[in-house]
């Protein structure tokens, strides 16, 4: 009797040796997860939002909760249409709930940031190993730019994850995942229209090479895909054409590329693997080539060949465009992670699975993320930029009354829209013409004799310039800090 209390008691306790070893995968991904949201949400909202992208959107989702207008957008007092509403969308839902802020306008970013990096670590770990989804997290998650954009009210993000929920749902053998399919397809038009022919491209590569034999069968799958893709868009495109007439919908069918979609021999550049080497903190990048060696090695299998595929597409792709914007890189980040994690797994699979190897491999890769994290990581969580510009906008939203028309004396205007709350053209110095919302210096000095402008905002010396270039104008300066000055037209 004694001797079998005594092998139950000794059974119990392996049995929860194993569960406490078992366990301990999820504490990790539970601390990586605080990690990454401590990265995402520390001090998020305390930045002034930054020229271009993030003051627009802010801008445009301002004119969306002030107007109700939700399909036509609206920026700087006119139309706009520059980008699909999705984004605008999220930030208008979380503002609705919040109030309108820097840090409502970035939550949408900082969320998608955080399940994108949770989804590869979890995929990592399910697939391949504790040790490769540590590398997986690791290179993800200090990786700067995508850190940066992280932080910032940016659709890139949104889109990176709706991507990598492509990749997700194709590798999956859920019964609906074609449906869900079209639906993050009808997703990622609504969030940048351009970047859909990505993933698209290779989702119709996977199903020609893997899924050839099933084309019959699975017609109605595809058919269902392609129309609920579809409908959501001609909703959409049609609300917007009615509301905003033809141009609406010439403009997101054929003209939202920006320029990345041509392609050419003449532009080719290494900038985007010169990107890829650096956000990879260099030394990775190695890991990522032993991935892709991997990939191609076992490239007959669908998730070695879609790892390959959108990890290395876009980087060919950018490469022969005139465009040079780190940042176009991250829908390739997540799947370079991946990539570094398949290669990870392999090379210790080579040595079975040698202990001292993993730890060793762990060790160095803990370093490396404390060195990144040091270096790179810390000075993106305290951004200072334009809080001078900020404050002058806002100096400037309480002189004007609204219908005033104001000039900024540089390129940097979509930041003092947002703040001033004010109707903003530019005018930079230097020989320009002018159209849009760029207004040449000639043309400026006749708008002021004409009494059509009276309000001007930029850096103390663009001020005392463009004063010295208008003999016989008398003006008010008044010094808003020690970058900024607000210039009023007597």
């Amino acid at each position: 009797m004694l001797k079998d209390t005594k092998k139950v008691s000794s059974s119990s306790s392996k049995n929860a040796k194993r569960h406490f070893i078992a366990f301990i995968p999820k504490i990790l991904l539970f601390l990586g997860f605080l990690f990454i949201s401590y990265l995402a949400f520390y001090h998020l909202g305390q930045a002034p939002l930054e020229n271009w992208d993030e003051a627009w959107y802010a801008d445009v989702t301002r004119n969306m909760l002030q107007t109700n207008q939700y399909v036509v957008m609206y920026w700087n007092e006119t139309l706009w249409l520059d980008k699909p509403p999705l984004y605008m969308w999220l930030s208008s839902l979380v503002a609705g709930i919040i109030g309108l802020s820097e840090f409502s306008v970035r939550v949408p970013s900082a969320i998608s940031g955080i399940t994108v990096v949770m989804l590869v670590a979890w995929f990592s770990y399910r697939n391949y190993g504790i040790v490769p989804a540590f590398l997986a997290f690791i290179t993800l998650a200090l990786n700067n730019v995508f850190v940066w954009r992280m932080r910032s009210g940016n659709i890139d993000l949104v889109a990176t994850l709706l991507i990598f929920l492509i990749f997700l749902a194709q590798v999956s053998k859920a019964k609906y995942k074609y449906l869900l399919i079209g639906i993050l397809f009808a997703c990622l038009y609504l969030t940048r229209a351009s970047l859909v022919l990505y993933p698209l491209i290779i989702f119709v590569l996977c199903e020609v090479f893997f899924e050839r034999k099933n084309f019959y069968k699975k017609d109605k799958e595809y058919l269902k895909m392609i129309g609920i893709a579809f409908l959501i868009l001609a909703v959409w495109l049609i609300l917007g054409t009615l509301q905003a007439g033809p141009q609406f919908f010439q403009f997101f069918i054929f003209k939202s590329d920006h320029g990345v979609a041509s392609i050419g021999l003449h532009y080719l550049s290494w900038d985007y693997v010169m990107y890829l080497y650096y956000s990879l903190q260099r030394r990775f990048t190695w890991m990522l080539v032993i991935g892709v060696l991997f990939a191609l090695r076992y490239i007959k299998d669908p998730k070695a060949f879609l790892l390959l595929l959108y990890g290395t597409a876009l980087v060919v792709q950018l490469s022969f465009t005139e465009r040079s914007n780190n940042w176009y890189l991250l829908p390739a980040m997540p799947f370079w992670s991946l990539l570094i994690a398949y290669g990870t797994y392999h090379v210790l699979k080579l040595f079975k699975n040698n202990i001292f190897l993993a730890a060793l491999i762990f060790i160095a890769t803990a370093f490396l993320g404390y060195r990144t994290f040091i270096t790179s990581i810390i000075p993106t969580l305290d951004s200072t930029a334009n809080i001078s510009q900020r404050e002058s906008s806002i100096a400037l939203r309480n002189l004007t009354k609204e219908g005033d028309t104001v000039v900024r004396l540089d390129h940097l205007y979509p930041t003092t829209v947002y703040y001033s709350e004010r109707k903003v053209f530019s005018s930079p110095p230097g020989e320009m013409g002018s159209g849009g919302w760029w207004v040449s210096r000639a043309d400026l000095l006749k708008k002021i004799q004409a009494h059509k402008i009276r309000w001007f905002i930029g850096t103390n010396d663009d001020i005392m310039t463009f004063q010295n270039e208008s003999p016989g104008v008398d003006f008010k300066i008044r010094k808003v800090n020690e970058s900024e000055s607000i210039m009023e037209v007597l």
